[in-house]
């Protein structure tokens, strides 16, 4: 998942945005904010989850200096078992989708991944 830092005088959303096509190369017109955590109680800091549907390319991806990004294309199967594997970084996300296989709701989310 693209991800990244708000910058000064940047919404959450526009920060996204802007990561997302940093990143990736692609850009959407479509946007739904999916969650925001509250990682940490004792400071003020929020991590933001949207959605980007219909996406579609728009220039190369530029990275920043030190970052090694490889974007994959993978199915909806491939990305619960990526989220889910120790390796994934954002903890609070993969919790959610763990409670969501557990719980048999993973189709409604692939619904909104995917629906028109």
């Amino acid at each position: 998942l693209p991800g990244g830092r708000q910058e000064k005088n940047e919404s959450p959303l526009q920060g996204a945005k802007r990561e997302f096509l940093e990143e990736t190369g692609h850009t959407s017109k479509q946007w739904k904010l999916f969650k925001k955590y509250d990682p940490v109680d004792k400071i003020e800091w929020s991590v933001y989850y949207f959605v980007a549907k219909n996406c579609y390319f728009k220039q190369s991806p530029v990275a920043d200096p030190g970052e090694k990004i490889t974007n994959l294309k993978v199915n909806f199967e491939e990305f619960v078992k990526i989220v889910l594997s120790d390796k994934f970084w954002g903890k609070e996300f993969a919790f959610d989708i763990a409670r969501m296989k557990l719980n048999h709701k993973l189709g409604y989310f692939k619904k909104m991944l995917f629906e028109k």
